[in-house]
């Protein structure tokens, strides 16, 4: 359940979740809040709804974003600094700009985003996170590896250090 707490009253008023499925229920979900204030709820293999204060509820007729079609959403990471939804994928990675309301991935990356660019050829990326010395850090495991493969890009210098043969030799 997800509800929205009064922290004057101390009271909490449940918020509905309207999903495709029932089965989405028991997936991964996790709230974002964006830096206009806007609630998202994102679920995993499903993608990132809106919450609709006037109808108080997250419905996937009303989707933040529409990712590529066959594209299965593992995770997401919300870059607040950068108002940038990161959606990993089982056929890659999706940065979705709510600035300016444009969708970048491998084969369309209008932005010119580095971090898409240098990504194009990974999939079933697991994690991608930022830190703030403009790293982008990807975990992926593609069903053929033996292991995860772990990279840290930096998107200053372009340049990327893998970390498996640190971490298993």
């Amino acid at each position: 359940k997800v509800g929205i707490f009064n922290t004057t009253t101390f009271s909490c008023t449940e918020v509905a979740i309207e999903l495709e499925k029932k089965a989405q229920l028991q997936l991964s979900r996790r709230l974002y809040k964006d830096k206009f204030g806007q609630i998202h709820l994102w679920v995993q293999n499903f993608g990132v709804y809106n919450y609709d204060d006037r109808q108080n509820k997250f419905s996937y007729n009303k989707k933040t974003f529409v990712l590529p079609e066959k594209w299965l959403p593992i995770n997401c990471y919300y870059n607040a600094k950068k108002d940038q939804y990161w959606i990993t994928c089982d056929s890659g990675m999706v940065m979705y700009n709510a600035g300016t309301n444009t969708l970048n991935y491998r084969g369309h990356n209008a932005a010119h985003d580095v971090v898409v660019e240098h990504f194009s050829a990974s999939k079933y990326i697991g994690v991608l996170l930022a830190d703030d010395q403009e790293n982008a850090w990807v975990l992926s495991w593609p069903p053929q590896a033996g292991i995860p493969i772990i990279e840290k890009f930096n998107t200053r210098t372009r340049k990327s250090v893998g970390f498996e043969p640190l971490i298993y030799n």
